[in-house]
């Protein structure tokens, strides 16, 4: 007896298909039932709806305009660079990069790429990014000065609502070995503006990083207030004491409780990402580091956007976060500050002004090309992998929030 022939007949009669059914099978009635109804039925058609593909809300051309965008600001996440990329348009149109109504440059495409947000700018962005930066632990050591030093706190414990409170950090540029001499670069970050400071020394020694502190002061256009050297063994000198006392400066070389150096506030990123398989042994390959750090700082001060901690919330379930404010410029956070005067303010306004961003990031790839030619000469080799220096080309990562 078929499930059709079932459905097909009386009502006497499937009382007596039931029965039958459930003294074969041991099911319930209505369970017999059901079971033989749903049977004779037939399978439902699938319906295959053809998905439409749906058209993409930005152009060709400003797609294509954010990836050169995206270049020439240093790699920017989708978060900064959509604060940047009003500057950077600025700047290149100003220069005559983009001219309207060249190589598909028009109003439109600029609307549609100021138009788009940061998760739009990631999604098409994603697969250009790459994550080819060496990673590798900080080598500085403690100093043994920190425990006996006067002034254990964080300089910009006290400093971060005003700029002029800096930390500083030494980059090591090293090969794997760490054997002889090698260059290092300090940089210095506010911990209100994040404006940075970078320059390379040909070793550690202390006169050569208070020669650039020297540079330093002379180059920041605001007052520096403090400095927090944050428990490094390369500042562990009297000199250093003896020159920041002639400077009427704070230093302050914190420690944390368990004495181990203080984490670094904005500079983790960029003395993470500038580590290189190589050393820099020699002169004219300090001199065109320190030539790419000049261009860097103009493109981390001008056109790169930082993020400020604020606190801390906690979600629905209990989970603690951190709360950051609005991206912004150094440069921006300083003439917000109201710490300079207008005079100063025109100037650095103009300066911004007269950077061109495609320019600097011209120069900075040359750089680049000279620094592998030095290292192939130096060492012999018939290549050198460029990602480890194109590091300089990079800023957030990571942020320097």
């Amino acid at each position: 007896m078929s499930a059709k022939a079932y459905v097909a007949a009386r009502k006497k009669d499937k009382g007596r298909i039931l029965s039958e059914v459930v003294d074969l099978t041991g099911w319930s009635r209505d369970t017999a039932r059901r079971r033989l109804v749903g049977a004779a039925e037939e399978p439902a058609q699938k319906v295959v709806v053809k998905q439409r593909l749906r058209a993409s809300k930005y152009s060709h051309e400003a797609r294509r305009l954010l990836r050169w965008v995206w270049e020439v600001s240093g790699e920017q996440c989708g978060k900064y660079l959509v604060v940047s990329i009003p500057l950077i348009l600025e700047g290149l149109e100003r220069h005559g990069e983009v001219v309207e109504g060249e190589r598909g440059y028009t109003a439109t495409v600029r609307d549609e790429l100021l138009s788009m947000s940061a998760a739009t700018i990631d999604r098409y962005l994603q697969q250009m990014k790459s994550d080819g930066h060496s990673r590798m632990l900080s080598r500085t050591e403690a100093s043994a000065l920190s425990r006996s030093w006067p002034n254990n706190t964080r300089a910009v414990d006290e400093g971060e609502g005003e700029p002029g409170f800096f930390t500083a950090e030494v980059i090591e540029h090293c090969r794997p070995g760490a054997d002889g001499e090698f260059a290092r670069t300090l940089v210095l970050t506010d911990a209100h503006t994040g404006w940075t400071f970078t320059r390379t020394t040909p070793n550690k020694n202390v006169l050569h990083l208070l020669d650039v502190l020297e540079i330093a002061l002379g180059t920041i256009p605001f007052a520096v207030v403090a400095i927090d050297f944050e428990n490094r063994k390369e500042f562990s000198s009297t000199a250093l004491i003896d020159w920041a006392r002639r400077r009427a400066l704070e230093v302050v070389i914190s420690r944390c409780d368990d004495g181990s150096p203080a984490p670094v506030l904005k500079n983790t990123d960029l003395s993470h990402r500038c580590r290189f398989p190589y050393g820099f042994d020699t002169e004219a390959e300090r001199q065109v580091l320190n030539t790419a750090w000049s261009l860097v700082n103009d493109r981390l001060n001008h056109f790169t956007p930082t993020r400020k901690p604020l606190g801390w919330e906690w979600d629905m379930q209990g989970r603690r976060k951190r709360l950051y404010d609005d991206p912004a410029t150094p440069l921006d956070r300083l003439l917000a500050a109201g710490v300079v005067s207008p005079a100063q303010e025109a100037e650095l306004a103009a300066s911004r002004e007269r950077l061109n961003p495609a320019a600097i990031d011209h120069q900075i790839n040359d750089l680049l090309t000279r620094r592998r030619l030095l290292a192939r000469a130096e060492t012999g080799h018939a290549s050198i992998p460029s990602a480890h220096f194109e590091a300089l080309t990079g800023s957030c990562a990571g942020a320097t929030g």
